[in-house]
């Protein structure tokens, strides 16, 4: 057996430890040797590559003891259970003891979970993504439960982190408590670190030394510290990227057209920039400049209003549309933030005004943005009802 797994690939010290595991020691050279061919067979003919089986046999080395009939009626197992085949082989990959677990045993794992208030369908998702939530027992996962409702966290939101990253249920709550310290640390609130770690859990799985790092890592771009920490707080996903492709999207958004303080002014306002797809960024700057805007106006608005890489191209559309078809083309350059009010209230304020004779112009169009509180203040009408006197849904085609 020790000379057949140096042949593919394990070292003389790794093919030693298999054999001489717990679990393998009490069978025969000639015994063993045909279950470790038959399973090594096995493996192989479900995709693993020799570097994966190194691996897999290195954290299960008890798989060579089973043969090959038994590991296949155990995936048929998973499978009733509602795990597709291919799950399966992707979970084996990760936790190849799962082959070792009785459908019994999973199913058990799967029912607690459900006392826990999850359903079926999310526990088996979470096993999918985190195989390693097998291997946590009941008592585990309710303490970790319990522990985190202390620390200050809704029970919903205890499943919603657990099924974004299940891995949270492995950690020492000792551990997550020294993150919450060092986050308050930076000047962040309880409430606020509990927010953050809620939208992106696996800040709770970093060390401090690397939430250290992405955050020094983000300031070397140009900007304050102080803004990044107020930047991670709006946008927590900034701490899921790693150096490279972090920096690969700030390039990417000075190569449509800013400078780089430019790009620092914009993200410091709007982090979210950084989540955008680069080539519908790119779109939304070619769908405002069919609207007969030269190139450098359209970069001007999005400079002044970088939230508008958030907006749909339909909306960015309809509200171009609407605007130049009631002579306000000028007000994107002039105004842009004034984009951020939608198409329909633009529009039933617009016809409002007309019908009582008020005329809106590039002089007087600010009386279009007032707040919804001054203009039911001035003429005791709510939004609602306004919006259903002039429904733009109407016109839509037409003003276009």
């Amino acid at each position: 057996m020790v000379e057949f797994l140096i042949s593919k690939g394990f070292n003389v010290e790794e093919a030693n430890y298999v054999r001489n595991c717990y679990g393998l020691s009490s069978y025969k050279d000639d015994s063993l040797l045909e279950h470790t061919k038959e399973v090594y067979e096995w493996l192989t003919n479900k995709g693993y590559s020799e570097e994966d089986i190194i691996k897999m046999i290195k954290m299960a080395p008890t798989l060579f003891g089973y043969n090959t009939s038994k590991l296949d009626s155990r995936i048929k197992e998973y499978v009733k259970l509602g795990f597709t085949e291919e799950d399966i082989i992707k979970m084996i990959k990760t936790l190849p003891n799962l082959l070792t677990l009785s459908s019994i045993n999973i199913n058990d794992k799967i029912k607690d979970l459900k006392k826990l208030g999850y359903t079926k369908k999310a526990s088996i998702k979470m096993m999918k993504s985190q195989p390693s939530v097998f291997t946590y027992s009941k008592e585990n996962k309710e303490t970790k439960f319990d522990d985190l409702v202390e620390l200050g966290y809704k029970k919903k939101e205890i499943k919603k982190m657990s099924k974004i990253f299940p891995p949270i249920y492995g950690l020492d709550i000792d551990n997550i408590k020294s993150k919450f310290s060092y986050l308050e640390g930076l000047g962040y609130t309880h409430d606020e670190a509990i927010k953050m770690t809620v939208l992106l859990p696996s800040i709770l799985g970093l060390t401090i030394k690397e939430i250290d790092k992405k955050i020094n890592n983000i300031v070397s771009f140009g900007y304050e510290k102080e803004a990044v920490l107020h930047m991670i707080k709006s946008l927590p996903s900034l701490m899921a990227y790693n150096e490279i492709s972090l920096k690969e999207k700030h390039d990417n958004i000075i190569k449509i057209g800013y400078n780089e303080q430019d790009v620092i002014k914009m993200c410091k306002r709007t982090p979210q920039l950084y989540s955008y797809d680069i080539t519908s960024m790119k779109n939304k700057i070619d769908h405002i400049k069919n609207h007969n805007y030269s190139e450098e106006q359209a970069l001007n608005m999005t400079l002044v209003l970088p939230a508008i890489y958030g907006l749909s191209i339909d909306n960015i559309n309809n509200k171009l549309d609407f605007y130049d078809s009631i002579g306000l083309h000028n007000l994107s350059i002039m105004d842009p933030k004034q984009l951020m009010q939608s198409v329909e209230l633009s529009y039933a304020r617009y016809n409002y005004y007309k019908n009582k004779g008020i005329e809106i112009n590039i002089k007087t169009y600010k009386k279009l943005f007032i707040s919804s509180k001054e203009f039911k203040y001035i003429y005791h009408i709510e939004k609602d009802d306004l919006l259903k006197m002039y429904p733009y849904d109407n016109v839509k085609e037409k003003i276009k």
